[in-house]
């Protein structure tokens, strides 16, 4: 701040310019150089106010996405613990998300893998293995 002020001091006010104002100091700036010292302050805080409006609507969106999600799996039957496990940043990728968990439910819910053991009655490794295919791809995550 001190590096604005020294740029801005007009040292060849006498004082008896109208618009000047003088600090304890006894340094003497113009109405010109307050007004530019307040514009550019009044921007710093714009800029500021404007990034924690950003914030707080994106944190916003993901919240009101999380709950079209719990609807959405409330609706298919499909329990909405499971919705930390998905991955998603817009409704296209929620959509393809809870479609992909969706059919995984559908092809044979007993042989769904939940922490590390089978859910159910499973016969068939390829279907168990077909199913973990379909929950990595939903929470994004690769091989």
């Amino acid at each position: 701040m001190e590096n604005v002020l020294d740029n801005v001091i007009d040292s060849e006010l006498t004082g008896n310019d109208p618009g000047a104002i003088e600090t304890p100091e006894g340094k003497t700036f113009s109405q010109e150089d307050v007004n530019k010292i307040i514009n550019e302050r009044l921007k710093k805080e714009k800029e500021k106010s404007q990034k924690q409006f950003e914030t707080m609507e994106k944190e916003f969106q993901q919240k009101e996405l999380n709950l079209k999600a719990k609807e959405i799996l409330t609706a298919k039957n499909i329990p909405h613990e499971l919705l930390d496990i998905l991955k998603f940043d817009d409704e296209d990728t929620l959509n393809k998300a809870v479609g992909v968990l969706e059919t995984s439910f559908k092809t044979g819910q007993s042989d769904v893998r939940i922490e590390g053991t089978i859910a159910g009655n499973s016969n068939s490794n390829s279907t168990a293995k077909s199913n973990d295919d379909l929950i990595r791809k939903a929470m994004g995550i690769k091989k």
